[in-house]
């Protein structure tokens, strides 16, 4: 992978970003640092396909309670900041507002 971006939580480096236009995401490479959030990041991932699941099947009341529980797990994740800084010259750096990591992919806004 081409890393695109060191991606930043608070001070630590969660690991890098690459760019390949494939979906879901996009390749990341883990930092040793991301073991310690790498939970956090798998129970986000979890509670949200489980709301989207409840969802899809018309189940409002428990879909909107374990959104609202996937959106605190996110507050938590972005909590001390997330910053991607580019890695390349084409590239800018920035402060993003959701992130992601499943599955060996990152996804942000």
């Amino acid at each position: 992978m081409k890393r695109c971006y060191k991606i930043y939580r608070g001070d630590e480096v969660l690991g890098f970003a690459g760019l390949d236009d494939q979906w879901p995401g996009e390749p990341f490479e883990p930092a040793e640092s991301f073991s310690a959030t790498e939970e956090l990041f798998a129970k986000e991932h979890e509670v949200a396909m489980q709301a989207s699941e409840f969802d899809r099947v018309g189940q409002r009341d428990q879909a909107d309670s374990l959104f609202l529980e996937a959106d605190r797990l996110q507050d938590q994740i972005l909590a001390p900041g997330v910053r991607f800084e580019a890695m390349q010259d084409m590239l800018a750096s920035f402060d993003c507002i959701s992130l992601w990591i499943f599955d060996g992919r990152v996804g942000w806004r």
